[in-house]
């Protein structure tokens, strides 16, 4: 019976705000889905666990940046809280309270899409793809180049001893990790382990 109130108060709520809902599970875990228009349902806990795999197991080369993030501004093209959100993506796992928002935005004929991570309503992380077949993967490291110590194409992961990371990469199109607490990463990591 409690059940049934769950989903009539989540009809109610998309009701009103326009979203359509829809539930999956995904290794074990169920995720609710909150979209508009075409759903795009992507796996959040991929999507860490890739990133997981990539800094821990020689995926990546690790430097040292120099600044926060906060003097990034231009690295940070979008953001999801000047825009829509296309899907809302939430579930529970080892108490911890996921939320994955994405959003889209098109820049200078090139298609981004924006995923912001939040474990218990604080955003850890964000992954931001560039639709661009990986043109601005070398702008964006010369727009860095003067936070690090070596703009060389091997590094692609630098952290600063504030906690906050940047994770670049072209994978056919230009992938940016903005890591804004690398411990809340770790702990989000060892929570969707569990």
């Amino acid at each position: 019976m409690r059940s049934r109130f769950k989903y009539l108060d989540s009809y109610i709520k998309n009701l009103f705000s326009g979203y359509k809902a829809k539930t999956k599970e995904i290794k074990g875990i169920e995720i609710s889905y909150q979209y508009v228009g075409n759903p795009v349902l992507f796996d959040p806990i991929t999507m860490l666990n890739d990133l997981k795999y990539k800094l821990k197991n020689g995926e990546s080369t690790h430097g040292k940046l120099y600044v926060r993030l906060s003097a990034l501004v231009e690295i940070d093209s979008i953001s999801c809280e000047k825009l829509n959100p296309t899907v809302k993506a939430k579930f529970k796992k080892a108490g911890g309270n996921f939320e994955v928002i994405r959003c889209v935005k098109t820049l200078e004929s090139v298609h981004h899409s924006r995923y912001e991570f939040l474990l218990n309503k604080s955003v850890f992380c964000s992954f931001q793809r560039r639709y661009d077949y990986g043109k601005d993967y070398s702008s964006i490291l010369e727009n860095i180049s003067s936070f690090i110590v070596s703009t060389d194409n091997r590094f692609n992961f630098w952290k600063n001893d504030q906690n906050e990371a940047l994770y670049l990469e072209h994978f056919g199109h230009t992938h940016l990790w903005v890591i804004n607490s690398f411990s809340d990463l770790e702990n989000a990591w060892s929570k969707i382990e569990d």
